[in-house]
C-alpha cells in the first residue's frame, strides 16, 4: 500500500473547538445588521462552512437576500463585523480538542507524512490562530483562502494546495469533521477521513462518502496508518473500511 505524501487537516471542528468563538463573532455579526441572533446550539451548523455561507443562510432564514438590492453590501458589513470582532475575542475563545496534540505527536513518532492545515478561514486569520494556539510547529503550512467577500469552496483550496506542492492527490488524504472536508477531498481525488468529535454527524460524513471514520483524537494516528489511499482504493476495487 503506497503512504499518503501529505495529510491535509482541516482548522475548526478537527483541530480546535472553535465553537465559542464562531458563535460569538456570528451573534456580533447579525447584531450589528440588525437581525436576530441564534443560540451556540443554532450555530453549530455554522462550524467549517465559509463565513459568507454561513452569513447568506443566516440573513436568508431572516428574510434577506444578500444577492439583491442592499444586500450584497449587507453581507460586506457583516463579514467585516465578524472578522473584526474575531480578531478581538476569537483566538482567546479557541484551543486544541483535548487528545489532538498528543494525536500530532504520536503521528510524528510514527514517522508520518508532511501535514498541512487546510481551511476555509482566511489564510491570514488561520496561520495566526494555529500559532496562538500552540500548533505552528506541528504543521509545515497553513492553507485558507484569500480573504473578502468572494466565497471559494474547500475543493477549489485543496486542489490548490495539492497542485503547489506537487503531490499527487491519490497520495493524499484529507482530514475533516464536516461534508465540505470530505467532498473536497473526494472532488480532488484524495483518501477522505472523518473525525466525529467536531461539528459534523456520523450519517452526514458517511453520506458524504468518507472513507473512515475516526470517533476520537487518539484513534487518530491508528486510523491514518491503515486508510488506504486513494489510488489503492482504485486498483483493488475497494472503497475502504
Amino acid at each position: 500500500m503506497t503512504a499518503p505524501a501529505l495529510h491535509c487537516f482541516d482548522l475548526d471542528g478537527c483541530l480546535v473547538d472553535s465553537d465559542a468563538a464562531i458563535a460569538d463573532a456570528l451573534n456580533h455579526a447579525l447584531t450589528e445588521l440588525g437581525v436576530r441572533t441564534r443560540s451556540a446550539t443554532e450555530l453549530r451548523s455554522s462550524i467549517g462552512p465559509p463565513l459568507v455561507e454561513n452569513l447568506t443562510r443566516l440573513l436568508a432564514e431572516d428574510g434577506v437576500d444578500v444577492t439583491a438590492g442592499e444586500g450584497p453590501a449587507l453581507l460586506a458589513r457583516g463579514v467585516a463585523a465578524y472578522r473584526s470582532r474575531y480578531a478581538a475575542v476569537g483566538f482567546d475563545l479557541t484551543a486544541p480538542y483535548p487528545g489532538v496534540v498528543a494525536a500530532l505527536d504520536a503521528l510524528d513518532v510514527a514517522g508520518g507524512p508532511p501535514r498541512v492545515v487546510v481551511t476555509a478561514k482566511p489564510t491570514t486569520v488561520a496561520a495566526e490562530l494555529v500559532a496562538r494556539v500552540g500548533l505552528a510547529d506541528r504543521f509545515a503550512a497553513v492553507h485558507g483562502t484569500p480573504g473578502g467577500v468572494a466565497l471559494e469552496e474547500k475543493r477549489v483550496t485543496l486542489a490548490a494546495v495539492l497542485r503547489g506542492r506537487g503531490v499527487d492527490p491519490a497520495a493524499a488524504v484529507m482530514i475533516g469533521d464536516r461534508e465540505h472536508d470530505v467532498r473536497a477531498g473526494l472532488a480532488c481525488g484524495t483518501a477522505t477521513v472523518g473525525v466525529l468529535w467536531g461539528a459534523g454527524t456520523r450519517a452526514e460524513l458517511t453520506a458524504a462518502g468518507a472513507a473512515v471514520l475516526v470517533a476520537t483524537p487518539p484513534e487518530l494516528p491508528t486510523a491514518l496508518a491503515e486508510v488506504p489511499s486513494a489510488r489503492d482504493r482504485r486498483r483493488t476495487g475497494g472503497a475502504g473500511s
